[in-house]
């Protein structure tokens, strides 16, 4: 074909004209803008009508984005898109879309904002501000909330005016301002709406704002406080007619961690083990992750490091798979524990180094200061007395400054007290000593307990007071089933005892448990005479 030939085989035909195609054009606008929103309208009550049947309507995701993908080019259809945003949350989040429905979520702020729809304004940003939260954007997450808090004071939305303020308090709490945060817990709890609500919302209401006083009292070593609040929680859930089973998993979850707190293990373990189950049968991909990472901590608490890195590894590719940046800079630091618990220090230093620089690029002072601390204990088993007792000294300050975790507090206070020891200075060494143990008293805490009697021992001039406090941290390790304080007490008594056959016997149970454990790296170039300084860690 010839180019001249070419160019009128192009030409459209003349009899449809310009004025013709643009009948067609309007035509077929209408027609694509109806179908959409009847597919729209059908996405929607497909939703509503499967919402016992997730995995139904998780299988028709990726066509329910490409709707609304569709509609944010159509004005007339973002109402209906709109919609079905709002009916589809919170699942896409706990099926692990964070970042397609972190784009679907402001574009409905947007369209809300710009039509009739602002009732709806307060759920969306406040399921914006909870998005952001979790993938670390901490300072945006809390100029959301603040919007959202008050769009739904504006608009009587009580339960997400809830949300919306203990997000902003678990935000603050990890931005090192823990007391703004229990100051707007308080406030939220004489707020009117909560007392002019209806029974219902009221008890939901009421269950959310104990579960995140839960958190702040069990890191504050209120523990009795804490449990109060998950009886409470659990009460009012258990009156609700139409059952919130979000919720009561994670109450299952918060009441775990009181449990492990408190050294109740097998408690614990059955706890978080529900909530576990419950997070996966609602398709929870997050929350599941969250209650796995949190049975990590009871295991190595038992001594059974093999379950709590696979526990914790697990969690971690789930955040990083997420982009859940702040949970996967707290399950980093937990791997660091493990490792230094295992002995394998080099790993352990790794870790810390990667949790701190984490927590560095979300600016999650809380995570910094740990980071810190836990690098101190590091340093102070590879010899650097004074970098740890700097490292130790800082994370100590930032607590007291921000009335922080008590348990933290316990524990650098009786590493700080080892570093005075081995030090030569016993005078210092017993006073942070005795400070961690009145601490320990304090929370009535047996693990805190343990590790205060073991740090007190260690500091004691008297042969026989060092015996008789290490006897009753192992008493006390043997009952909750702490096996590596057994250990080490063990490891302890064995260098205290004048008895060649004794110190023998006391040497091989140790070893024989830390073999068990994962954790026989700590008696390379030992004996019984010169035996390792175990870790004081919970």
């Amino acid at each position: 074909m010839s180019e001249q030939t070419w160019r009128v085989a192009a030409q459209p035909d003349t009899d449809f004209d310009d004025q013709t195609w643009a009948v067609e054009r309007t035509a077929w606008t209408r027609h694509f803008r109806n179908h959409l929103e009847d597919r729209l309208t059908w996405a929607v009550q497909y939703v509503r009508q499967h919402q016992h049947q997730l995995h139904e309507v998780a299988s028709h995701f990726a066509s329910m984005m490409a709707l609304l993908q569709q509609a944010r080019l159509q004005f007339d259809s973002q109402p209906a898109a709109v919609e079905l945003i709002v009916t589809l949350h919170p699942w896409p989040v706990r099926w692990g879309h964070w970042v397609e429905w972190e784009q679907a979520l402001r574009f409905a702020i947007r369209a809300a904002q710009q039509s009739s729809q602002a009732d709806r304004l307060a759920e969306l940003l406040e399921d914006l501000a909870s998005i952001l939260h979790y993938t670390g954007r901490l300072e945006e997450a809390l100029t959301i909330c603040w919007q959202a808090i008050a769009v739904a004071e504006q608009s009587k939305d009580t339960l997400y005016l809830v949300s919306a303020y203990g997000t902003a308090a678990t935000t603050l709490k990890l931005t090192g301002r823990a007391p703004e945060g229990i100051a707007l817990l308080n406030k939220l709890e004489a707020h009117e709406m909560l007392q002019k609500a209806d029974r219902a919302t009221r008890l939901s209401a009421t269950a959310q704002i104990k579960l995140f006083q839960m958190d702040f009292l069990r890191a504050q070593g209120r523990l009795q406080e804490a449990l109060t609040c998950g009886s409470e929680a659990l009460r009012c859930l258990g009156q609700l007619s139409t059952p919130n089973q979000f919720l009561s998993a994670s109450a299952q979850r918060n009441c775990g961690l009181v449990a492990y707190a408190y050294g109740h293990y097998p408690q614990a373990i059955e706890y978080l083990q529900q909530a576990q189950a419950l997070f996966n049968q609602l398709g929870d991909t997050f929350s599941e992750a969250l209650a796995r990472g949190n049975l990590g901590l009871v295991y190595w608490a038992m001594g059974d490091l093999n379950a709590a890195e696979t526990a914790i590894r697990e969690t971690i590719q789930v955040n990083e798979r997420l982009n859940a940046q702040w949970r996967l800079v707290k399950e980093i630091g937990n791997l660091a524990i493990v490792h230094l618990l295992r002995g394998h220090l080099p790993k352990a230093l790794s870790s810390v180094n990667r949790h701190l620089l984490l927590a560095e690029r979300i600016v999650a002072t809380n995570e910094i200061k740990r980071a810190i601390g836990n690098r101190g204990i590091i340093k102070l088993h590879v010899g650097l007395l004074s970098e740890a007792l700097s490292d130790l000294a800082e994370e100590v300050a930032y607590i007291i400054a921000t009335k922080g975790s008590l348990e933290g507090l316990v524990i650098n206070y009786a590493n700080m007290g080892r570093c005075y020891s081995l030090l030569g200075n016993a005078a210092l060494a017993r006073q942070f000593c005795e400070q961690a143990r009145q601490l320990a008293e304090q929370t009535n805490a047996d693990p805190l307990r343990i590790l205060a009697f073991r740090c007190l021992a260690e500091c004691q001039p008297d042969r026989q007071q060092s015996q008789a406090l290490l006897q009753r941290a192992f008493d006390l390790a043997e009952r909750l089933g702490r096996r590596f304080d057994v250990a080490a007490c063990l490891l302890a008594l064995a260098a205290l005892t004048t008895n060649e056959a004794e110190r023998s016997r006391l040497w091989q149970r140790s070893a024989a448990q830390l073999i068990e454990m994962g954790a026989e790296q700590w008696l390379s170039g030992c004996s019984p005479a010169s035996p390792p300084h175990l870790p004081l860690m919970t």
